[in-house]
């Protein structure tokens, strides 16, 4: 997929239904499935949001496609923010002091070069679910020098999604993509063993994955999150991959500052406050990070990560407890 049309095209003909796995064919101006299910609603046709196809089962999904319609497909959670010189200038000084995944930038390069060396194809694909807005250190995933073609999805549209869907459905065939990117989106779906079995599913016999998953962190994305994780939790979660590589992407030091934004914006009932006084005068708390061993770390980390491959097998619930890397108490 040498360019952006290339991209597209690759793209619209690897579309499948996301109710039964069939093909789809466009009927005017929305997508229908092309199936023999008679009691498939893809028949009825999908919307096109912001001039993306929206291929979601709507009604297992906490989504609705009457406010995805009404909505132009904008994130349901993210409403538009007034724009301002100050109010930008702010926003962007404090996600600096906030800091970014530690592990992120140097596993992308990983995850790439590993990708270029397994693959099968001379341009392997690459999914980037949750891939709405680029991801702290993907930046390498999306510049257009990584020699991959990346094809992005999310519940709502933006100039990095190719198309809209649910990742509990993911709508490509089996065994379709080289590599699948998941960063920050486990936590805000319903099923995510549900979603980390899709990522199985679309991925080639030896396709890799990168996810990063939250533990200590506090709820964010408002009704639509739902859940946390455990290094441990992590293994077990992607239990059908072998294990290349995991640990700490963001550590305690991190967790603790993240923490004390959330106690301020109690005090003060108001998250904006919370994050300038938070973030503000207690930055350099997430330092702290550097300072401690992975053995430490991992027990009280504020997000983990997880390399792996696709397996053929899955690992035991004996496995996953001799997984364990802190410290015993």
């Amino acid at each position: 997929m040498t360019s952006a049309a290339d991209r597209r095209n690759w793209v619209f003909s690897m579309l499948r239904c996301p109710r039964c796995g069939s093909e789809l064919r466009w009927d005017g101006d929305r997508p229908v499935c092309c199936g023999e299910h008679g009691d498939c609603l893809g028949q009825q046709g999908y919307p096109v949001v912001a001039g993306q196809p929206a291929l979601i089962a709507f009604e297992r999904s906490v989504l609705s496609e009457a406010a995805m319609v009404a909505n132009a497909g904008d994130s349901p959670v993210r409403r538009s923010k007034p724009v301002g010189l100050m109010r930008d200038a702010v926003r962007a000084a404090l996600t600096r002091l906030e800091g970014g995944s530690r592990s992120a930038k140097i596993n992308c390069r990983r995850f790439l070069d590993r990708l270029k060396k397994d693959a099968s194809r001379a341009e392997p694909i690459v999914l980037n679910v949750g891939g709405a807005v680029v991801g702290s250190g993907a930046e390498s995933l999306h510049d257009g020098s990584s020699g991959t073609g990346v094809v992005c999805f999310d519940v709502y549209a933006s100039s990095e999604t190719d198309f809209v869907a649910d990742a509990h459905d993911i709508p490509l065939p089996d065994c379709s993509v080289d590599g699948v990117w998941i960063q920050a989106v486990l936590e805000h779906v319903l099923e995510p063993e549900r979603v980390v079995a899709e990522i199985h599913r679309v991925l080639r016999p030896g396709g890799i994955v990168y996810a990063e998953i939250p533990f200590l962190q506090a709820v964010h994305e408002g009704a639509y999150d739902f859940t946390r994780w455990t290094d441990t939790g992590v293994r077990w979660l992607f239990r059908g991959f072998e294990r290349i590589d995991s640990g700490v992407a963001l550590g305690p030091g991190s967790a603790l500052l993240w923490s004390i934004t959330v106690a301020l914006a109690g005090l003060f009932r108001s998250r904006k406050l919370g994050r300038l006084l938070g973030t503000g005068l207690f930055f350099w708390v997430r330092f702290l990070d550097r300072l401690i061993p992975r053995t430490f770390a991992i027990d009280a980390a504020c997000g983990l990560y997880f390399f792996g491959q696709k397996s053929d097998r899955s690992i035991s619930p004996k496995d996953v407890v001799a997984s364990f890397e802190g410290v015993p108490i």
